[in-house]
């Protein structure tokens, strides 16, 4: 059997503890690159609401929910915020407003979101990083201010408390 040559390989850390995320002066430098109201929403998703990559392709309007302050997405309820809020009402405007149907956004799969970050990395002078980096940004400031699991969970849809401990493990590091 040519499998029984090759060996298991060592970790280094617990799963989780590598993970890469964007510094905050990285998501504001990528902010103020932003050539349009798609690509403020595709950063802010990741980086405000901790919003998958594969999540993000499959948003629908009606997930969006622009009278509220809220995003459902897979069954959970995510917080906006001001500035997301505001970037999905442009983004609307374009699209319907209100009345907007459909997929929010045109990617047909997650390297389609990636490819998008990667060119906005570049013309930003931002080291690129993949889109789950965005998502743990906000995972990361999400435990830094609130240290409690139950919102992580609810939060980002994770369902066990080993990714929990993943970042809390971040923060006692540096």
């Amino acid at each position: 059997d040519p499998l029984l040559i090759l060996s298991v390989p060592r970790l280094t850390a617990q799963p989780g503890e590598e993970r890469r995320h964007y510094a905050e002066n990285e998501i504001q430098k990528l902010l103020t690159h932003v050539n349009d109201p798609e690509e403020r929403c595709l950063v802010l998703l990741g980086a405000h609401a901790g919003l998958r990559s594969g999540e993000v392709c499959r948003l629908q309007w009606p997930d969006v929910q622009l009278t509220e302050d809220k995003l459902t997405v897979q069954g959970r309820t995510v917080p906006k915020g001001s500035q997301l809020d505001e970037a999905l009402r442009a983004w609307a405007r374009k699209h319907g407003g209100l009345l907007a149907e459909g997929q929010v956004f045109p990617y047909k799969d997650t390297y389609a979101v990636n490819h998008s970050l990667h060119r906005l990395c570049k013309r930003a002078g931002v080291p690129y990083q993949p889109f789950t980096a965005l998502r743990s940004s906000y995972a990361l400031r999400l435990w830094q201010t609130t240290h409690d699991p139950r919102v992580m969970i609810e939060r980002l849809g994770i369902g066990s408390l080993k990714a929990v401990e993943a970042y809390a493990r971040m923060t006692t590091q540096g």
